[in-house]
C-alpha cells in the first residue's frame, strides 16, 4: 500500500476545508432570509425610466 497518495488527499481535504473564514473573505457569509445584503444600487437616471415606460406601453398596444 502506498503511503503518498493518501497523505496527499489528506492534507489536500484539511486545506480545502479551512479556506472560508469570514474574516478572510471580507464578506458576509450569512444570510438574512428576504434582505438583500450586498451594497446600494445606484439610481436609476429619469432618462432610462422614462425610455422603459415608452417602450412597455408600445409592447402592451403591440400585444392587445
Amino acid at each position: 500500500m502506498r503511503l503518498g497518495p493518501a497523505v496527499a488527499l489528506t492534507l489536500l481535504a484539511a486545506l480545502s476545508t479551512t479556506g472560508c473564514r469570514d474574516d478572510e473573505q471580507g464578506r458576509k457569509l450569512s444570510f438574512d432570509k428576504g434582505e438583500y445584503a450586498g451594497p446600494d444600487m445606484p439610481a436609476v437616471p429619469s432618462e432610462a425610466q422614462k425610455g422603459w415606460q415608452d417602450r412597455a406601453q408600445r409592447l402592451w398596444k403591440q400585444g392587445s
